[in-house]
Formats: structure tokens, C-alpha cells, sequence
């Protein structure tokens, strides 16, 4: 399986605030992430994730997650991750027809 990402961390301690990640592709790409997180002790506070398909690849390593909103068609969060959610907002869009 071959996925595109807008936007990719990696390293250790990541942290992220009042951001938006965004799939620019649109729904007809399919497998464009809008974040994929590899980082160890990675942090996301009052973000956004908007994307299609797969919209969040919590990849791998020790990942937390707290008052976010995340918007998808299918499969919206996924990934191999150690991963901690707290306080979310999930908002499902129309996918394409077929």
C-alpha cells in the first residue's frame, strides 16, 4: 500500500498548537493523509485534521491527542501508534458516489 501525505513528523517530542493539517489533494487522490505522525512523544492540542480517506496515520511510536476536531470519509484515524485521544470533535463528509 502506497499512501501520499501532506504533511509528515518525525524525531522525538513534537509538539503541535492551534494548527490545521489538511489532505490539498481532495477526495478523489484517496490515500492522501493530512498528518502522518511517526514522532515519539509526539503532542497535538486544539488542532484540526481534515481530510478524505485515512485522514490521520498515527504510524508509530508513543502518541497523545487532546481537543481536536477531525473530519474524513473512511478509515479517519488509523495506524500502528501507541496512541492517547482525549476530548475530540469527529465529522463525517460524503464521499464520492461509487
Amino acid at each position: 500500500m502506497y499512501v501520499m501525505a501532506d504533511s509528515a513528523v518525525d524525531g522525538q517530542g513534537f509538539v503541535a498548537m492551534n494548527i490545521t493539517f489538511k489532505n490539498t489533494a481532495g477526495a478523489a487522490k484517496f490515500l492522501v493523509v493530512a498528518i502522518w505522525n511517526s514522532a515519539d512523544l509526539s503532542a497535538f492540542y486544539y488542532c484540526s485534521f481534515e481530510g478524505y480517506q485515512d485522514t490521520l496515520y498515527t504510524h508509530s511510536q508513543r502518541q497523545f491527542y487532546k481537543d481536536y476536531n477531525i473530519y474524513g470519509t473512511i478509515d479517519f484515524i488509523f495506524g500502528n501508534s501507541a496512541a492517547i485521544f482525549q476530548n475530540y470533535n469527529i465529522y463525517a463528509r460524503l464521499p464520492l458516489p461509487d
